[in-house]
């Protein structure tokens, strides 16, 4: 995860803000850390555990990345990662449901109906929320999970670079890798003498 390029939203430790706009950052080291989360504006905040990036922010200024302006951003407010590779070492693909953490619209932490496949880049802990009756603060359940970042796949061995995915691992369709199998020998057939 270290030098890769991202963008996200930052997260202020301080206060707890996020910021509205993403940021472009080059990630230079990473940690675990508990963060509060008011959820969809309820009145009040939950503590989450999740996996942050520590970055280097970019300098529209200078066109390279700034290591004195650090930039906090949790794993799960990444937007877009600019210089993944898709990881084909465990899966080749993986099947769910992407979960929207962010969308500035009350609707956070809910997944879409609909089923994507994608590229596993990286993996990360996430917040969980259970929303064990729809609208109903007190049916809601706080713990983290973790969530495979993917590119979504276009066409067979191609991927949407532009945007990312997220799918909660315990929930997704993996497809492992196989190994290879060795082709059959094929014997020589016996010549019948008749046929000469």
């Amino acid at each position: 995860m270290i030098g890769l390029e991202i963008t996200g939203r930052r997260y202020n430790p301080d206060t707890y803000e996020v910021s509205r706009d993403p940021v472009e950052a080059k990630i230079i080291d990473t940690g675990r850390s508990s963060i509060k989360i008011w959820v969809n504006g309820s009145l009040y905040p939950s503590v989450f555990t999740v996996d942050t990036c520590i970055c280097s922010t970019f300098n529209n200024s200078t066109g390279e990345y700034d290591s004195n302006n650090i930039s906090i951003i949790p794993f799960y407010l990444v937007t877009t990662i600019i210089s993944g590779t898709v990881d084909t070492s465990k899966y080749s693909l993986v099947s769910g449901k992407n979960t929207k953490f962010y969308t500035g619209i009350g609707e956070d932490f809910t997944t879409t109906d609909e089923m994507f496949t994608g590229g596993l880049i990286i993996k990360g802990l996430c917040p969980v929320v259970f929303f064990e009756e729809t609208g109903s603060i007190g049916g809601r359940l706080y713990t983290s999970g973790d969530y495979l970042l993917c590119y979504p796949s276009i066409v067979p061995g191609e991927f949407d670079e532009t945007r990312i995915i997220f799918i909660e691992e315990i929930k997704s369709s993996p497809v492992l890798n196989e190994e290879p199998e060795e082709p059959e020998e094929i014997e020589d057939p016996i010549e019948d003498p008749l046929d000469r």
